[in-house]
């Protein structure tokens, strides 16, 4: 009897903390720092499979020249990349710049909610 009272101690005691784990949202929700690392790792994830498939677009295109001007094409494509490089740093560093002054905005709100409420 003993140890089936104390079973049931248990399940209730593990019941009441998956509850409370679900009431404050704490229930195997990632953390925000593992949701931007996932998201990362997608964003990555994507970029390559998208520079593959580019990439072997275009050297398709260039198998497909003259002996004479594969190099110039190569070349030619080299360029691009490397601007493409440059530009989608400056871009990633616009959008880090949006999403801090939209953080910063949404904390003085935040502020403003709780000094008057």
């Amino acid at each position: 009897m003993e140890d089936q009272s104390n079973h049931h101690q248990g399940l209730t005691d593990e019941y009441q903390s998956v509850t409370d784990d679900l009431e404050s949202g704490g229930a195997d929700k990632p953390t925000a720092i593992e949701r931007v690392r996932a998201q990362g790792k997608r964003m990555k994830a994507e970029s390559i499979a998208n520079i593959d498939a580019s990439t072997e677009r275009v050297l398709a295109l260039i198998e497909g020249l003259p002996d004479d001007q594969q190099q110039k094409a190569a070349d030619f494509w080299v360029a691009i990349g490397d601007l493409f490089i440059g530009f989608w740093g400056e871009i990633l560093t616009q959008v880090e710049q949006i999403f801090e002054f939209a953080i910063e905005w949404l904390s003085q709100v935040w502020e403003q909610v709780k000094a008057n409420w």
